[in-house]
């Protein structure tokens, strides 16, 4: 099992994922890199009730913080990999099990890729800085050779309801990590560039989050140096203790 520390210093690896309609895509192992999605199998709110992201299509209604919105688009990647090997850092699944947010969410266990953000704290955190390994921690639903990703597009960067948790929807960067982007040219021509996020979202560059613990350790009894992120896992951390009397 990856530990939160471990994910964070994998930054400048590499490795090759085998993805459905194209070559091997190379990614990175750092944050800029991780993908950003949800996993096949995921509920979403809708209008008409709860409904698997890959039943969704475009054109299709989706319950989100700001009402109803109508799917623009939906980004699709399967990974693959060999029997008896480990998933890479960059795709494997962070399960967020049930209640693990609070008293009633997510409702079921929601599986999202590293860098998919959670609506927290009026803020999006990629989920792979939440990692406690106590309740949010690297998983799949069950063995599996091969994982899928959806992501939902919208006119604007939004928050929806995933298996009733408030997660990120797709805000139109790096689109063409996706195996059918080209099904997004051919419907509105040139892709747009990224959109302005619903709201702050927050994330780590290089080794700040290590600067950022070394002073917290130094000088916490005086003051709380904390970030948004530490302060977001430190919650949800204690929230996992919770859980386990």
């Amino acid at each position: 099992m990856t530990t939160r520390r471990q994910l964070f210093t994998a930054v400048g690896a590499t490795s090759t994922i085998a993805a459905v309609g194209g070559a091997s895509i190379p990614f990175l192992a750092s944050a800029s890199y991780y993908s950003r999605c949800l996993l096949k199998g995921t509920k979403i709110s809708t209008p008409s009730g709860d409904r698997l992201v890959q039943e969704l299509q475009i054109g299709d209604e989706v319950h989100t913080l700001s009402g109803p919105k109508t799917i623009k688009w939906i980004g699709y990647n399967k990974f693959t990999k060999e029997e008896g090997r480990a998933w890479q850092d960059s795709v494997m699944p962070i399960r967020v099990p049930r209640f693990a947010i609070d008293d009633h969410t997510p409702s079921c266990d929601l599986y999202l890729s590293p860098g998919h953000s959670i609506f927290f704290n009026e803020a999006l955190i990629p989920v792979m800085y939440l990692i406690n390994e106590t309740t949010i921690a690297q998983g799949t639903p069950s063995e599996t050779s091969a994982l899928e990703y959806y992501h939902i597009e919208f006119d604007t960067h939004e928050v929806i309801y995933a298996e009733g948790a408030l997660v990120e929807s797709f805000d139109g960067a790096n689109r063409e990590l996706f195996s059918n982007f080209v099904q997004y040219e051919r419907l509105y021509g040139v892709a747009q560039s990224e959109m302005k996020p619903f709201a702050p979202i927050l994330r780590y560059n290089g080794g700040r989050q290590e600067l950022k613990g070394l002073v917290r350790s130094l000088v916490s009894n005086v003051i709380d140096v904390r970030d948004p992120i530490q302060i977001a896992y430190d919650q949800l951390a204690k929230r996992a203790e919770g859980m386990l009397v």
